[in-house]
């Protein structure tokens, strides 16, 4: 199931105007495509393509698909850049949301650089107790309720679609836009997009996204 994307023919051209494939489990598979233009799923090599069947299309790959992916949380945990925001992502309660397998989720992710970015003593004080109200609107300000991609995906709006409001679970509308320097939102830049997690899409952002209070 881990290797069939069920409900459509999905031939070549598809697969090449796509960044992912969502496969038989609801999980995304990785479109890439190498600079001889051979294409590729999740790292494996795409060897030939639009083998037709009576009930589809087969294209043939040069090694197994790993069905083993690890949830939101468990991704920024292993990766390094994230050590500030795991620990408030901890420190906010609100740690299950990311490991909830059950829904799917969009995470703008601010690296330890990124808070840097902050007036000093900001991450301390959104630690201390007092503060717990303040930190959940934080974390809540970086998380949207579906998925929103920044590269085509099959039967999804991507960010920036007319009519799609990226609107975040503290309430707040975010403003995607692409400019010369690349993909921001409400102003940050998006360094690292379509990052594939158990539960959702991982983008990197080189400053933190702040609740509007009013």
């Amino acid at each position: 199931t881990y290797h069939a994307v069920h409900g459509s023919r999905v031939d070549a051209y598809v697969v090449r105007n796509v960044g992912f494939l969502k496969n038989g489990l609801g999980q995304f598979l990785t479109i890439g495509s190498g600079d001889d233009g051979a294409l590729s799923i999740d790292g494996a090599r795409i060897i030939r393509t639009d083998f037709g069947c009576s009930n589809g299309i087969v294209h043939f790959i040069d090694t197994v698909l790993d069905p083993v992916e690890p949830d939101l949380f468990e991704r920024l945990e292993s990766d390094g850049r994230f050590t500030v925001l795991t620990k408030l992502i901890k420190r906010s309660g609100l740690t299950k949301v990311f490991q909830n397998r059950h829904k799917s989720y969009t995470v703008f992710a601010p690296t330890d650089e990124a808070f840097t970015r902050l007036p000093e003593g900001t991450v301390e004080s959104l630690l201390s107790p007092e503060k717990l109200d303040l930190l959940s609107d934080v974390i809540r300000s970086h998380i949207l309720s579906d998925i929103r991609t920044v590269a085509k995906t099959r039967d999804l709006q991507p960010l920036g679609t007319a009519g799609f409001d990226a609107r975040n679970q503290y309430g707040q509308e975010l403003i995607y836009r692409r400019g010369e320097s690349g993909p921001t939102i409400d102003g940050r830049v998006i360094s690292s997009a379509d990052q594939v997690a158990r539960n959702g899409i991982i983008h990197v952002i080189d400053a933190p996204l702040l609740p509007k209070r009013t």
